[in-house]
Order: C-alpha cells, then structure tokens, then sequence
C-alpha cells in the first residue's frame, strides 16, 4: 500500500470514503485475491484504474 486516504461521505454525516493507492499488478493472482476480499469486506467498492508506473 502506498496511500490512504479518508474523506466524509455526501450522503450520510459520520460516514468515510477511503481511497487506497498501492503498488502491483492486476494480473497478479494475490492482487487480485486481496481486490476480491476488500470488495466482499465492504459497502461500496469502485476501482478508479489501473496505471503503468514511471520513473522519474
């Protein structure tokens, strides 16, 4: 995991979104299971994309 992050929902007060960064491949199998577990784990689940890595 790079990143995460917590904003306040829009639509009910004392409830979070959180957006979570991480390194790897969406082919990878253990990606893939830790993507399934976390979508089986929560209310609302979106992936937002998936981008090649540049070195800078």
């Amino acid at each position: 995991m790079v990143k995460i992050e917590s904003r306040p929902s829009k639509s009910r007060l004392w409830e979070y979104v959180l957006y979570v960064d991480f390194e790897g491949n969406i082919n990878d199998e253990n990606v893939k299971n830790a993507m399934n577990i976390i979508e089986e784990k929560s209310k609302y689940f979106k992936l937002l994309g998936c981008y090649k890595k540049k070195e800078i």
